[in-house]
């Protein structure tokens, strides 16, 4: 079973399949390919710690990177739906904001707006 990810954003919608719902935050930041790569987590959950509605807007905010291959969505790894803590989450990689500026200001923008938690790494340390 495939879980489900949606943005709203500007009266946007999208849905999009997204990988199997059992697939964590932990299992995508742990990848070794994505080791250098720094992820920006928002987490669909406000700063009062209540849920952000509507439940599906990681979906559709994925989905704006997203293409339709073989009747399947396949997200961008630059941004991409993920659960954490039972929690729907948006991964976002720090990249986009090099390749497409305008796309990473609106989607940051849309998390200050709805005060969504954003989560960034902290920075690997040499020791």
């Amino acid at each position: 079973m495939y879980g489900r990810i949606i943005l709203c954003y500007n009266s946007y919608w999208y849905l999009h399949v997204a990988a199997p719902l059992n697939t964590g935050i932990d299992e995508v930041m742990s990848d070794p390919k994505d080791t250098k790569d720094q992820k920006i987590i928002i987490e669909g959950v406000t700063e009062t710690g209540e849920t952000f509605r509507p439940t599906n807007w990681a979906e559709r905010m994925s989905g704006k990177l997203s293409t339709f291959q073989n009747h399947r969505i396949r997200y961008s790894p630059m941004l991409k739906p993920v659960m954490k803590d039972g929690n729907n989450c948006v991964l976002l990689d720090e990249k986009l904001k090099e390749s497409n500026p305008a796309l990473y200001e609106s989607i940051m923008n849309f998390a200050i707006a709805n005060k969504l938690r954003i989560c960034k790494p902290e920075p690997e340390s040499d020791t």
